[in-house]
């Protein structure tokens, strides 16, 4: 067998590089044409052709894989970033580039991974059942304390509190340091909850920054379940990136793809409120300007209302005044006609009752002269006759008294029509459209006017019945 290495004259002729990789391609080939191999998902590209380009990884090295269009069509896999994956093909090398890959063929989930995703799996369809996944509450739109459950030492806390500064400077974050991998991270996750609940902020962020499905687990366990569900306090859960999706995901009010996006989610833009506070200010400056120009121009046409209503007023009083003179004035003469027509008639009885006194006696007198021209003994009649005498003057003594007591209360009726006296017993005139009127004439739900001598009231019937009737 030949050594190289012992030839000089051999070594003094290079090769070409295209013939170095060759003997590679052969060796590899011959030597690994069919292999599997189990390892992590790194990165994952599906090019447009339909083929996938991954990279399975482990703790010390990692290869890069490529799986044809054929082989993802069969394949009944996802090939997700995190996912334990056992492969099956060959491994090959790639001359244009000189890489180092493995054609695969098939792939399958490794015993553990399938295993533990059964079991999640499981534990996903029992707490749907039990309406974890159901509760979503609302969150505030301007929170002024947010509560951050990650890690100290990593960015995220610096990313996360970079997008608040930018975004919403009034919001006061609260960093409680949690242990977000490895061993006890579940159960110090669940405690940091318990305790981010009695602090009093508005929201609680639970967040980590990528990593593999092994890294982020800790997310998958019943108890941080349990514990975000039990939380009063609503709760986001902001996970590795867009493509990892944990249990918290589902049981949390809110799910953010990364940490920054959450707080993206979670904090209005100062900016963009400013501008609509801007909008705002103006255009309630414009319609303050013209409601009050509307205030103006109806005030303005209320004054010119008013002063045409002043001037119609005041003629109205003027004519009222009018009015109200020329009534005194008819009253007067009405009283005065009654008043005479008394007199007259009073004069009238006392003359009539004069009168038939003196016809009376005189008629007593030709009956006595004729009793006494035929002789007959009259001395039984005269009694008769002075007691028919005394009788009829008692009689005609009552009828004047009659008289006299109507022709007084012809006078206190006189005296009511009188104007002034009537008002002063309390008399006042009611006037309907313009017109003095009656109660019998206003019908219900109308206006009318009353005034005595020094004040006049705008009145609306209500309700009218006739007099004597019971108020019911």
């Amino acid at each position: 067998m030949l050594r190289l290495h012992n030839t000089p004259a051999l070594m003094q002729q290079p090769r070409s590089i295209g013939e170095i990789l060759k003997a590679s391609k052969s060796l590899l080939e011959g030597h690994f044409e069919a292999i599997a191999v189990f390892g992590e998902v790194g990165s994952i590209t599906y090019a447009s052709s339909g083929h996938a380009y991954f990279t399975l990884k482990d703790a010390n090295a990692e290869i890069r894989c490529v799986m044809y269009r054929s082989a993802v069509s069969k394949s009944t896999i996802s090939i997700i970033k995190g996912i334990v994956l056992v492969v099956h093909g060959k491994i090959s090398l790639y001359e244009a580039r000189g890489e180092f890959q493995m054609q695969v063929q098939s792939i399958a989930l490794h015993e553990s991974v399938g295993e533990r995703n059964r079991q999640l799996e499981i534990l996903k369809e029992e707490l749907r059942k039990k309406g974890y996944f159901e509760r979503k509450r609302k969150l505030p739109t301007f929170p002024r304390s947010i509560a951050l459950l990650t890690s100290a030492q990593g960015a995220v806390v610096h990313d996360m509190q970079k997008v608040a500064q930018k975004r919403w400077r009034l919001v006061r974050l609260v960093l409680v340091p949690t242990l977000v991998q490895g061993e006890g991270a579940a159960e110090n996750i669940a405690a940091n909850l318990a305790f981010a609940d009695k602090l009093g902020c508005d929201i609680v962020v639970l967040a980590r920054g990528g990593g593999s499905v092994e890294d982020l687990w800790a997310f998958n366990e019943r108890i941080v379940a349990e514990a975000i569900f039990a939380m009063a306090t609503p709760v986001v859960s902001a996970i590795g990136h867009e493509v990892d999706c944990p249990l918290s995901d589902f049981v949390s009010d809110l799910r953010a793809p990364t940490p920054s996006a959450a707080m993206e989610l979670l904090l209005p833009d100062e900016q963009e409120w400013l501008l609509r506070l801007d909008s705002l200010h103006d255009n309630l400056t414009q319609r303050l300007a013209r409601k009050s120009m509307q205030a103006q121009h109806m005030l303005q046409t209320l004054r010119h209302q008013l002063s045409v209503f002043g001037r119609h007023f005041a003629f109205q009083n003027e004519q009222l005044a009018l009015l109200r003179k020329q009534l005194d004035v008819a009253l007067q003469a009405r009283l005065h006609a009654r008043l005479q027509q008394c007199r007259f008639l009073q004069q009238s009885i006392q003359r009539g009752l004069e009168h038939f006194l003196v016809s009376q006696q005189r008629i007593l007198a030709a009956h006595i002269s004729r009793l006494h021209a035929y002789k007959i003994p009259i001395h039984p009649k005269q009694q008769q006759i002075h007691a028919c005498s005394s009788q009829l003057v008692l009689v005609l003594a009552q009828i004047l008294q009659l008289q006299k007591k109507r022709l007084h209360n012809l006078q206190i009726a006189l005296e009511w029509y009188n104007g002034s006296s009537a008002r002063q017993k309390g008399w006042v005139q009611l006037w309907h459209k313009g017109s003095l009127a009656k109660l019998s004439e206003i019908a219900e739900n109308e206006t009318f006017i009353i005034s005595d001598d020094s004040y006049q009231a705008v009145v609306k019937m209500l309700r009218k019945q006739r007099k004597g009737e019971s108020y019911g």
